[in-house]
């Protein structure tokens, strides 16, 4: 026999033979079927992010599916095997970003632990001012994270802006341009928490202020 897509023959049926003529009724041959086993989890973001599209390699052929409301998804009855889930960027919120973009999994029995968490990215905003709390514009800041560096420059009224910045912590560094030195640290550190869209607001809101108090200050030099 041929068991239907998504099933294997634990039992199949005997043989049976009719003589030509036999009109008795044949019971009792019967077929044990066994559904296949599945792969699920959730994508989240602290919560669940519905609709996030997946993508999944292995014996049975690529297959795609969607989170539901619950950010939870499934691809049911799966041959036995390895498999590769995955999203990409382009699959999940603005303003978000993958921690993790695949995961393999061996598919022996049901399994349900295939998740995704996803990162919100932060912003920090801050000035450069001198020492009688005048904007400083045209001051170059180095951002350095995990892994990667960047550079941002004040603007006409003095202030910065880094954003698309990952969760854990960042350091800005300002070089005194020609003809000023720095006033107190020229170095700060700041943490992207990932939180949730509203309090990440609320926490880079008063984290901007902080900057603003404990920023880096200018002095102009002598030209004596």
């Amino acid at each position: 026999m041929t068991p239907p897509a998504g099933y294997t023959v634990q039992t199949a049926p005997p043989a049976i033979t009719i003589d030509i003529g036999d009109t008795a009724p044949i019971e009792n041959v019967d077929a044990v079927l066994n559904e296949n086993p599945s792969l699920s989890g959730q994508v989240t973001i602290g919560a669940g992010v519905p609709g996030v599209t997946l993508q999944l390699q292995g014996p049975s052929g690529p297959l795609t599916t969607v989170t539901d409301a619950n950010g939870e998804y499934t691809f049911p009855r799966l041959p036995v095997g390895d498999y590769v889930v995955s999203i990409t960027q382009d699959d999940i919120p603005a303003g978000t970003y993958i921690y993790t973009a695949s995961r393999s999994h061996p598919v022996e029995g049901d399994v349900t632990d295939a998740d995704f968490a996803l990162g919100r990215y932060g912003t920090v905003l801050g000035a450069v001012l001198d020492d009688t709390g005048a904007p400083v514009p045209g001051v170059t800041l180095d951002v350095t994270s995990v892994g990667e560096s960047s550079s941002v420059t004040t603007g006409g009224d003095g202030t910065y802006s880094v954003s698309d910045l990952r969760t854990g912590q960042h350091t800005i560094a300002v070089a005194a341009p020609e003809g000023w030195e720095i006033q107190g640290p020229a170095t700060i550190t700041v943490t992207v928490t990932g939180r949730r869209r509203d309090l990440r607001r609320s926490e880079l809101h008063s984290r901007r202020r902080r900057s603003r108090r404990g920023g880096c200050r200018g002095r102009r030099r002598s030209r004596g």
